[in-house]
Formats: C-alpha cells, sequence, structure tokens
C-alpha cells in the first residue's frame, strides 16, 4: 500500500526533516488528487524550503497545468528556487508555448552567466520539440 501524503506533517516539518519526509514518500507515496490545488492555495504562504519540496512533488503531477505552474517559478527572487525550477524544466519530455513564454521571459531577468545559459539552452530545447 502507498503512503498517503500528510499536508499537515509537511507543514510541521523543516530542514532536513522535511527533506526526508519528501524524499520518502517521492518513493512510495501516492499524491492526492487535489494535491494541485492544495499547492495553487499554500504556494503564497510557504518559505523556501517548503516551496522547493512542493515543487519537487508538483513534478510527479504529469499535466500541463503542473507543468505551468512549475514555470511559474522561473522568476522567483530566491535563486536556488529558479535553479530548482529550472532542473525540473529540463526534465520534461516536451516544453509548450507557455513553458517556453516563461523561459524568456526569465532570460530578461537571469542573474548570473550559469542561469542565463541554462536558460538559453532550454529555448532550444523548446524550439526543437
Amino acid at each position: 500500500m502507498k503512503a498517503a501524503f500528510d499536508s499537515e506533517q509537511f507543514e510541521k516539518l523543516s530542514g532536513m526533516a522535511l527533506g526526508r519526509y519528501v524524499v520518502e514518500f517521492s518513493k512510495e507515496g501516492e499524491l492526492p488528487v487535489n494535491f494541485f490545488d492544495y499547492f495553487k492555495s499554500n504556494v503564497g504562504r510557504w518559505d523556501g524550503q517548503h516551496l522547493e519540496m512542493a515543487l519537487s512533488l508538483l513534478r510527479k503531477i504529469d499535466t500541463n497545468a503542473a507543468k505551468h505552474e512549475i514555470a511559474n517559478h522561473l522568476i522567483h527572487p530566491l535563486k536556488y528556487i529558479r535553479l530548482t525550477t529550472l532542473s525540473f524544466i529540463d526534465q520534461f519530455d516536451a516544453i509548450d508555448g507557455y513553458v517556453l513564454s516563461k523561459i524568456e521571459e526569465s532570460l530578461q531577468c537571469a542573474t548570473e552567466e550559469f542561469e542565463l545559459q541554462w536558460l538559453k539552452q532550454l529555448q532550444k530545447k523548446a524550439t526543437k520539440s
């Protein structure tokens, strides 16, 4: 039997304990049908670590809506959120027009050469799809 996502536990945990919970859940757990709604309703109040972990879980949902929500975090004040988002988008099988538009928007805001080059790489990948 797959483990159920426990939003109360997710909210209470922090630091390494939160990371361990998400890693273990990702291996064995099953997200509830309403996880996307849970994400959307809570994303604005999460700290960076909870956002990063929730994005990691969100990528388990293979829908355009989930991919678009991930892409919405390409422009974020926290560098590690931007880089995490880039790594998730890099794993997408295909990049649609919405995600491409977010990549192109992010090109205008990239703060470091590494980030800029990764965005350009994703832009090329998208145009080949």
